[in-house]
């Protein structure tokens, strides 16, 4: 009955105490007093009970169900891992133990093992989010949130490519626009990693040098328009998981050209 005084005392709270007093004898077979019972609980629930907390959810929501997802999430990492993952979930808005179990499941598939390494992939990860929505606001892809498709083009074009933050953003003003700026980016950085260029000043000099090519060519024998496709889905329809491919939709007359001189057109 003093487990009652915290919350709404009522038959039905003492009920679900003693049935699961009740079951807990069942399972252990045993005979052990109540208080002693009621104490193991509590310490088992305390790294739940901090959880809850830090995702802003009621002590009341520990129970059988919680404590068997805790457990689960137990079998992944230790307690202040785990608590690492609630207070990520809750900076970013989100505050369900399914958010805290998705977040332990993919730091798990990104091979991370230590809290030093799990706070260096979310530093990575804050840091490729920021690149993202200056980038998303230069092409204007406003209603647009970073997901894992877009940080892994951002990983290649500047970590594998080696392309700086200021020539990405310099090139975002060449796919304004454009039907599907992401690729269209992925695109022109490919070409122009390809001739070697990763200056603002070399890519402009770049595209100029083309146009004026372009512009003294008999129309007879520029690029063909690409074919036209089905009905357009704007970005913001597009799963946000979407994996890029180069198709005729990212292709314009610049970029055919550059396809034609590598014999890919």
């Amino acid at each position: 009955c003093v487990e009652l005084t915290k919350g709404d005392p009522n038959f039905r709270y003492l009920d679900g105490i003693l049935n699961r007093l009740h079951l807990k004898r069942t399972e252990t077979g045993r005979m052990q007093g109540v208080a002693e019972t009621i104490a193991e609980e509590k310490d088992a629930a305390a790294p739940l009970k901090a959880l809850l907390t830090v995702l802003s959810l009621p002590a009341t929501a520990v129970n059988a169900g919680t404590l068997r997802v805790y457990e689960e999430m137990r079998a992944l990492y230790p307690d202040p891992i785990i608590l690492m993952a609630g207070r990520e979930c809750s900076r970013h808005g989100v505050t369900t133990l399914d958010d805290v179990m998705n977040t332990l499941q993919n730091w798990k598939r990104n091979s991370l093992h230590s809290a030093e390494e799990i706070r260096r992939y979310m530093q990575k990860i804050d840091e490729q989010n920021e690149f993202l929505a200056a980038v998303y606001e230069l092409t204007g892809m406003r209603n647009s949130r970073p997901n894992a498709a877009d940080r892994r083009l951002a990983a290649r074009w500047l970590d594998e490519w080696g392309f700086s933050v200021e020539f990405v953003i310099h090139c975002t003003t060449y796919a304004a626009g454009k039907e599907r700026p992401m690729a269209y980016l992925d695109r022109m950085l490919e070409a122009f990693r390809g001739k070697g260029i990763f200056t603002p000043e070399a890519a402009d000099r770049e595209r100029e040098s083309f146009q004026k090519a372009q512009a003294a060519r008999p129309e007879e024998s520029r690029p063909a328009a690409p074919a036209q496709r089905g009905p357009r889905t704007v970005e913001q329809q597009q799963d946000t998981q979407r994996e890029y491919t180069h198709s005729d939709a990212v292709v314009d007359a610049m970029m055919q050209a550059w396809q034609e001189e590598k014999g890919n057109a």
